[in-house]
């Protein structure tokens, strides 16, 4: 998986957090369609621009992995590369990731699918077919 370091400085401190696994779950279900708001949860004790990098970080994280269908190892390492966190909480990262890839790929395909309103709405079976003439000689 290609690398991307994260824009927004580290956010080691908002998934050191005794709900760093609930705060995970929560950015998949945001990228699973469900509405969240990660300030009105965290904002007291997160700065809001570090939480609002975190889960765009995340969600983009997430993203590109369930993409490239990479398993969790990947995730892992690219985690600690990318946003410089330890392995512990890169494994946490990477178990979330784990459990929720089939619905982080579901949620993609969703989405992919939604941007083309086109669809068969409807089909004619009739074949209209005029017999030719044979020509004799």
């Amino acid at each position: 998986m290609r690398t991307h370091r994260h824009p927004g400085g580290s956010f080691h401190h908002l998934l050191l957090v005794p709900l760093a696994e609930q705060f995970l779950h929560q950015v998949v279900d945001h990228l699973c369609g469900k509405q969240f708001s990660y300030v009105g949860q965290y904002g007291k004790t997160v700065p809001t621009q570090r939480l609002t990098a975190a889960s765009e970080y995340l969600q983009a994280l997430f993203q590109r992995a369930s993409a490239a269908a990479v398993g969790k190892d990947k995730v892992a390492e690219a985690v600690e590369v990318e946003g410089g966190l330890s392995k512990e909480v890169a494994a946490i990262v990477a178990d979330v990731y784990g459990a929720r890839s089939a619905q982080l790929r579901s949620a993609a395909f969703r989405a992919i699918t939604a941007i083309s309103s086109q669809h068969l709405a409807d089909f004619d079976w009739r074949v209209n077919v005029r017999p030719r003439r044979s020509v004799q000689c």
